[in-house]
């Protein structure tokens, strides 16, 4: 295996070879342009924060430095991102992130901490330390990627007593390679991802206790797009991943059904796993008119190990038409879908989910609009495997209505809005035996005053804010005022903004105390390139039913940014 990984880096260091040899032989506009340019930003930042009344949720002071440099040589940019900060720095998982993706026409280069999403199957993002490359000269389309998609992490006792969500975990390394055919939106892709964990990387004694078991993953994708006479579009996402969850084990079985596409890049033992997963979804546009529908199935507990997680044990069908009308002033949309689980009847239930939802928007001039939204989600519990009574089989509909409205005047650089917004949820519970402690529902509110001055640099916004949530057990009620000011100081380079709000909190009728917040900020920029902020949050949490959830908190952040 460590020979063939070696071929694999090679190749993927060919490609990057050939990719800068094609580069070279295409910079003819040497010497006729700006040599060198630069642009994006720098920045470094502190902050202070203290609290009484309840554990600290931040350590007292930290600090960070963060930056989007852009280099520019020639017709070449190197566009770096970095965060590098204090935070968590006994973690061995680091937060401080640095990488580039440097390109140049059709050639692009990944170098450092970098995000690649391939298909939503296969390399669906996961974070990875190392580099690659994208190759895409006319209607080829060529890319491939090496890296440490995790390092190797020993917790000890004292640190799980501080962060419960630690896990130990092995070193994993990982690459993918991507042939395609197409350009714009018509393409074809055929994906390959391989991550693996090296076993000789962990020494942390509980780490089988804990359920930590060393990996390997292999996943073949396909990936395709392409639109049709103009109005129907055609997009296609499939992948079949074989997951080894214990790669230590060295009993090798012989592959059968899926798992022979695979055998050639994985040592298969009883425990590897195969799981399939795709989505189709077809779509038609006519005038003013669209309508799309999709299906998905992706099999229990399916994984791949280069995304963090896929919602999997599930069949959806969902149908989606739009339309606009009266010269766009119109607009509706709407969805339906189902969704059911339980794909191999091993569990004691099948679940199915109905979700209905639809949007209305009319904007008939600038002074007024109006927008409405409604929402229907439905969940039923039936016997899968084991026979359920009637206490346990459920049938549940969440509905959801709301809507807002917007009245606005403009006169001169004057502009003066009123905003409401309003929404109404119940959940019904059908189950005569468990709706009585099930049933709940809400009303939220919200009415808002903006002003504005454009020559002053003015802006204030005063907000009344309601909420009501009964359940079986009680009710809850929160209201109150906020207000926010916002002022521009052209003259002395300055913006000074304050916010400030009150609100009241019911529990059952009876008062339960109050949160109050303060908060505001000054940005100074005596050069464009230059720019320093200062801002302040206060918080003051206050119960009168149970005073050990009174609180309060200081927050300070000053930060600065250089512009390249």
């Amino acid at each position: 295996m460590k020979t063939y990984r070696n071929h694999i880096l090679i190749a993927a260091l060919s490609f990057v070879g050939c990719g800068n040899l094609l580069t070279g032989q295409d910079l003819g506009n040497i010497g006729k342009g700006k040599v060198f340019d630069k642009g994006g930003s720098l920045g470094v930042g502190c902050m202070f924060t203290q609290q009484q009344g309840i554990n600290a949720r931040r350590v007292p002071f930290s600090w960070y430095l963060a930056g989007s440099p852009t280099l520019k040589f020639y017709d070449i940019t190197f566009p770096f991102t970095f965060v590098y900060s204090e935070q968590e720095r006994n973690f061995t998982q680091p937060f401080n992130k640095y990488g580039v993706s440097p390109y140049y026409k059709w050639v692009t280069l990944h170098a450092g901490w970098r995000n690649i999403h391939y298909s939503d199957y296969t390399l669906g993002g996961a974070t990875f330390l190392g580099g690659g490359f994208e190759l895409n000269p006319g209607k080829l389309r060529v890319g491939g990627i090496y890296g440490k998609f995790r390092n190797r992490t020993l917790v000890d006792e004292t640190f799980r007593t501080r962060y419960s969500y630690a896990l130990p975990s092995y070193e994993r390394m990982g690459f993918a390679a991507k042939v395609g055919f197409g350009k714009g939106p018509n393409y074809t892709d055929f994906i390959l991802f391989k991550a693996w964990d090296n076993v000789d990387s962990m020494v942390a004694k509980n780490a089988d206790s804990a359920g930590v078991k060393p990996m390997e993953n292999v996943a073949l994708g396909i990936k395709s797009n392409y639109i049709i006479l103009k109005n129907i579009d055609i997009s296609i996402d499939m992948a079949l991943s074989a997951v080894t969850l214990d790669k230590r084990l060295a009993d090798e079985v012989a592959s059968s059904g899926p798992l022979k596409s695979v055998n050639a890049f994985l040592k298969i033992n009883r425990s590897t796993v195969p799981y399939l997963a795709g989505n189709f979804s077809v779509g038609y546009s006519f005038k003013n008119f669209r309508i799309r529908g999709e299906y998905r199935r992706v099999d229990p507990e399916f994984q791949t190990l280069g995304s963090y997680y896929v919602n999997n044990d599930l069949i959806q069908y969902t149908i989606s038409p739009s339309t606009i009308l009266l010269k766009g002033k119109l607009m509706l949309n709407a969805s339906y879908g189902i969704r059911l689980n339980n794909l191999l009847n091993d569990q004691i239930n099948t679940t199915t989910n109905r979700i209905g939802s639809a949007y209305i928007m009319l904007n008939p001039s600038r002074k007024f609009s109006l927008g409405l939204n409604y929402s229907n989600y439905g969940t039923n519990v039936n016997s899968g495997q084991t026979l359920l009574n009637d206490s346990i089989i459920f049938s549940v509909v969440n509905q959801s209505y709301g809507g807002n409205m917007r009245f606005s005047h403009t006169k001169a650089d004057i502009s003066k809005s009123l905003i409401l917004n309003a929404q109404y949820q119940n959940l019904n519970d059908n189950n005569v035996v468990t709706r009585a402690f099930t049933q709940s529902r809400s009303y939220t509110g919200n009415v808002a005053f903006v002003y504005g001055k454009g020559k002053k640099g003015l802006n204030i916004s005063v907000n009344a804010n309601y909420s009501n949530v009964k359940s079986y057990a009680s009710q809850f009620e929160i209201a109150g005022p906020s207000i926010s000011f916002r002022k521009q100081i052209r003259k002395a380079k300055l913006n000074v903004n304050t916010n400030a709000g009150l609100l009241v909190k019911l529990k059952s009728g009876n008062m339960d105390g109050t949160i109050a917040t303060l908060g505001g900020g000054i940005a100074w920029q005596p050069h464009k390139k230059h720019n320093f902020g200062l801002m302040l949050n206060l918080v003051r949490n206050k119960t009168s039913i149970n005073s050990i959830y009174t609180f309060s908190e200081q927050r300070v952040s000053l930060r600065y940014t250089y512009s390249l």
